[in-house]
């Protein structure tokens, strides 16, 4: 088998990460051959990787075991690559993209306990919200390539509020990511950002509204295998 880009994209999507032919050792394979261009790839297997991991341990008490190993090992090899992550917020030319995708990982990775030390979280998190800050202008200035950008990055400014315990800032960006759904047309991201909406409106103690778009997440045509086995 050839390793490709589009091949490691789909092993993610289908939640094949693990093992010696699986996403995370693909994506390290064409990482190692061109660290600039394929960076973004292992860093996406490995953060997608964390999430289908704790989803695993949640849903079955028998694999926690595993799940956490897998956790641990994930996060190790992702916080490797946050030096690099860290001289890219550094440009000034950075896609709204690149900023929603810096501000969540950085976030959620600072979010793990025992995983990552006291010094680190606090790092992180000071590195997550000078992404935002760089997403914040580059979405005012248009510069987003895909409309799914912008309710993904409110989103995870949402969360980022509540963490804060901002609730009214967090409320403003969840009205604005719901304002953006129906704009998403990919079927894959749209499932991502119902899923996100759903959190972020359990997170503000909306669990009626929570529900309801946990469903829609759920039932949306086209949802990926991984994206439906990180619903709970």
């Amino acid at each position: 088998m050839v390793i490709t880009e589009e091949s490691v994209d789909e092993q993610i999507w289908g939640g094949g990460y693990w093992g010696p032919k699986g996403a995370i050792a693909n994506a390290l394979t064409l990482y190692k051959r061109n660290p600039e261009r394929c960076r973004p790839l292992y860093e996406t297997a490995l953060y997608s990787s964390i999430g289908r991991a704790r989803a695993d341990g949640h849903s079955h008490r028998w694999k926690i075991p595993v799940a956490l190993m897998r956790i641990h090992r994930s996060t190790r090899a992702f916080v490797e690559l946050i030096p690099h992550m860290r001289d890219e917020l550094l440009k000034s030319d950075l896609y709204a993209e690149r900023c929603e995708v810096l501000t969540t990982r950085l976030y959620r990775i600072a979010e793990l306990p025992f995983f990552v030390s006291r010094e680190e979280s606090e790092f992180y998190h000071r590195l997550a919200d000078k992404a935002r800050t760089k997403g914040e202008v580059a979405i005012r200035e248009g510069k987003y390539r895909y409309p799914h950008t912008p309710p993904l990055f409110f989103i995870t400014c949402g969360k980022l509020s509540v963490d804060k315990k901002h609730s009214a800032i967090a409320s403003r960006y969840l009205d604005q990511a719901v304002e953006w759904e129906p704009k998403v047309t990919d079927a894959k991201q749209l499932a991502r950002v119902r899923k996100g909406i759903s959190e972020l409106m359990r997170l503000l103690g909306n669990l009626d509204g929570a529900a309801s778009w946990l469903e829609k997440a759920k039932t949306t045509p086209g949802i990926a295998p991984d994206t439906l086995a990180k619903l709970s």
